[in-house]
């Protein structure tokens, strides 16, 4: 018996008294272990001879599956973590630590983890004063900026020749950094929304491509065929990676003409790296962003002329500013001295903060 049947055989009588109270759940324990092996296919790296897999695994899910699993979480990521050290161990790749599998769930229940949460460190001021407004105590809610950003502050890249050297290919400018995710909320079919993207980089021919591959959201299959077929048609101008990993993809935003995509990424981490950011489509909709963060609709003519203003002198030194409302100098000294401070000074039960 392989190592998903006995999964299975493992987790049927976890959800079985789920399925029989509120019908049969369209995401099921055997979905979710094959959709955490993907992204571990995925996001496998190679290293000093061996190949890692990730430690960090995340199931999205909708607010009608989180209503039927709720209960079951623990269980679910428990048993789901086991195969993944399995599947590892099977594949000859090695973890580094335990695998974590975590659910995110839409946001009416991210808000309703807020007021059952005692402490709250946010990305940005704009962010806090938010968290405030639902009643959270001001001494409770703390601005540490992002620690993504932190990271890019605080942590030696690579040079251009080095990771130039490792993948292979020239990353002369003009380059583009593309990561393309699937809208899981939204109406639009994403391989048609990736489709107008990738011709209105055809527009700029002489802008090198370095592509990654997106999450694992539905409809993440199709889109991974495309770049493959994409980069292959245009060999020496476009490289598709199936993950960069932290290292590389931040060495590369540092030689990047302007990042290009969806991914919450080019909103956070990008603008603190001197580049412009072109936002495509709504998936980042409603985010604080800085001035070097350009929108865009999901049309070819709306993306190659986002990218020509981006690639332009003006955008250029827009970008160059490296404002970032996600910045903060201290985010990890902030975020330690604050939960020191919690645990040591506040007491467990807070009160309703009116405005």
């Amino acid at each position: 018996m392989g190592l998903l049947s006995r999964f299975e055989g493992k987790m049927e009588d976890t959800v079985e008294g789920a399925a029989d109270r509120m019908g049969a759940a369209p995401l099921s324990p055997v979905q979710i272990a094959k959709k955490a092996e993907k992204q571990m296919r995925r996001e496998k790296m190679v290293g000093a001879g061996k190949q890692y897999a990730p430690t960090l695994y995340t199931v999205l899910v909708n607010a009608d599956d989180d209503r039927r699993l709720l209960g079951y979480y623990p269980t679910l990521a428990g048993e789901t973590e086991t195969y993944l050290s399995a599947k590892a161990a099977e594949q000859g790749l090695v973890m580094d630590g335990q695998p974590l599998v975590r659910f995110i769930v839409d946001d009416d229940l991210r808000h309703a983890i807020t007021k059952l949460s005692a402490l709250h460190l946010t990305a940005t001021e704009a962010y806090r004063r938010r968290v405030v407004q639902m009643g959270e105590q001001p001494e409770r809610v703390v601005n540490t900026g992002a620690i993504g950003v932190w990271n890019i502050m605080n942590r030696s890249l690579l040079g251009r020749g080095e990771l130039e050297a490792e993948l292979g290919f020239s990353l002369e400018p003009p380059l583009a950094v593309v990561t393309y995710h699937p809208a899981t909320l939204a109406d639009s079919d994403p391989k048609e929304c990736f489709r107008v993207l990738l011709e209105a980089l055809d527009e700029h021919p002489g802008l090198r491509v370095l592509l990654t591959y997106p999450n694992n959201d539905a409809g993440a299959d199709g889109l991974i065929t495309m770049i493959e077929g994409y980069a292959s048609a245009r060999p020496g101008r476009v490289l598709a990676v199936p993950s960069l990993g932290a290292l590389r993809y931040l060495s590369a935003l540092q030689c990047a003409s302007v990042v290009v995509g969806n991914s919450s990424s080019g909103i956070v981490e990008v603008p603190s790296t001197g580049t412009v950011t072109v936002d495509v489509g709504p998936r980042q909709q409603g985010r604080l962003c800085g001035p070097s963060v350009l929108h865009c609709a999901e049309t070819r003519e709306d993306i190659s002329k986002a990218v020509a203003t981006a690639l332009g002198d003006e955008m250029q030194a827009v970008a160059a500013r490296r404002e970032n409302p996600y910045y903060k100098p201290d985010t990890l000294g902030i975020m330690t001295r604050s939960i020191a401070t919690f645990l040591r000074d506040m007491p467990p039960h807070k009160h309703f903060f009116d405005i």
